[in-house]
């Protein structure tokens, strides 16, 4: 009887020695899901890629969404102004067009999470 309670009890610390340890946030270390989204270098970068080629002044894309200045800078206040509607046309394939590369899920979701942030200009 004895035997078995011992066998029952090391087999049980052999299993909790195999489970995987539990993940911490040490300081420092915050979790993708949870750190804010920066416009100048999650966001910019992606606008720039899959924009630009439309969604600059005079450049065939909607007016009302420029998200471009004359200097070339991706311009913040345009690109907050039409955002819901550019995640509405991104989600359902219509943006970006031409060869302008398209937006991965993660960086649909990372503008999505910028949006609910409320677009901050960081």
């Amino acid at each position: 009887m004895n035997r078995q309670i011992l066998l029952t009890c090391l087999a049980g610390l052999m299993l909790e020695a195999c489970s995987p340890a539990p993940i911490t946030n040490a300081p420092g270390n915050t979790p993708a899901s949870t750190a804010p989204v920066t416009f100048r270098l999650a966001i910019a970068p992606v606008i720039t890629r899959s924009c630009a080629g439309c969604h600059n002044p005079g450049g065939s894309g909607s007016s009302k969404f420029v998200c471009f200045n004359a200097a070339g800078e991706v311009d913040h206040t345009g690109l907050k102004a039409g955002l819901a509607e550019s995640i509405r046309q991104i989600e359902t394939g219509r943006m970006p067009r031409g060869s302008n590369p398209r937006l991965s899920a993660q960086e649909l979701a990372t503008l999505k999470s910028w949006q609910a942030a409320g677009a901050p200009n960081n």
